[in-house]
């Protein structure tokens, strides 16, 4: 996060994509919010009010608020890093502009996310003015970041920083939400392959071995029906579990097919580590690479020894 003093960086927004207190009374049961706030003449970044009055005033502080808000980005970025929680983060968020702004008159920060609003405290009195900053993923306006000021004469606010400042906080919060939507989604596919694993252990043997034979996975339904440990299995070719019941042709078939990218169906008879026999139903199909050779083959088989006895 860095403050930028280019003029011109702020983009015009446009007065309907934001939150009109006016209208919309902040009443989010979800948020720390309050329905008892109202505002009042709302002022976008790109248009800041300046009090020419109080220049002076701004002079005498302006090494200290550099200062302040440069520590505030620093924890900012410090907490998108590890916090998780929307929530949290939000009010993280508060504390910091509180701090970075606290020099600047009696204000108060405000975000709000998805409809759900964000306050440092419960406020009774009319806010005057507003300042606000889109929070935008993916181009679509999630919410804003917004300082409410009770008194427009003490409003000291520098268009060339303080505008860009909150901005980049806004910025950063549309990111940091872009990114919780990838490990979001992310960890619901992880979910779902693993319960899809979970019901395959429950029913199927499942190998992967690469080019050469040797094998790269079995699942647990592998283990317990061969008798061996995943560590036995692992590095290893299927020569480990053969019954010498097939010919050399048959697996010179197998291989052959599955070689030419073709799947192969049969049923084989193996031996587990105890030395007792077991039938399995096989399907092998290969993995092709960017040159459309195999470089692995995934085997699902399912165990029809009593059916063979029968």
């Amino acid at each position: 996060m860095s403050l930028h003093k280019e003029s011109g960086w702020i983009k015009k927004f446009t007065r309907d994509k934001f939150l009109d207190p006016a209208k919309n009374p902040l009443g989010d049961p979800g948020g720390k919010s309050n329905p008892r706030i109202t505002a009042h003449k709302a002022q976008f970044i790109s248009n800041p009010v300046l009090d020419r009055d109080n220049l002076s005033s701004v002079n005498e502080t302006e090494t200290h608020e550099k200062l302040n808000k440069l520590a505030c980005l620093y924890e900012i970025s410090r907490d998108m890093l590890t916090i998780r929680s929307i929530d949290d983060l939000c009010q993280k968020l508060i504390e910091h502009m509180g701090l970075a702004w606290r020099c600047s008159g009696d204000f108060f920060p405000f975000i709000e996310i998805d409809n759900q609003c964000f306050t440092s405290k419960e406020f009774v009195h009319v806010l005057e003015h507003q300042f606000s900053a889109p929070v935008i993923v993916r181009e679509k306006v999630r919410g804003q970041v917004c300082v409410f000021y009770e008194d427009s004469n003490l409003i000291r606010w520098s268009q060339d920083e303080d505008s860009v400042f909150l901005q980049n906080i806004a910025n950063d919060l549309g990111l940091w939400l872009e990114q919780k939507q990838l490990v979001d989604g992310q960890t619901a596919s992880f979910s779902e392959v693993r319960m899809i694993e979970r019901v395959l252990d429950e029913h199927s043997i499942i190998a992967i071995t690469n080019r050469q034979g040797k094998i790269k996975y079995a699942n647990q339904k592998f283990c317990s029906v061969s008798k061996y440990s995943s560590e036995e299995l692992i590095g290893q070719d299927h020569r480990i579990i053969s019954s010498g019941y097939h010919s050399k042709e048959f697996i010179r078939n197998l291989w052959t097919t599955i070689a030419k990218d073709e799947t192969w169906k049969g049923e084989i008879k193996n031996r587990a580590k105890d030395g007792t026999y077991y039938w399995v139903d096989t399907t092998i199909v290969p993995c092709l690479d960017h040159a459309g050779s195999p470089y692995q083959y995934v085997a699902i088989r399912t165990e029809v020894t009593e059916y063979k006895r029968l």
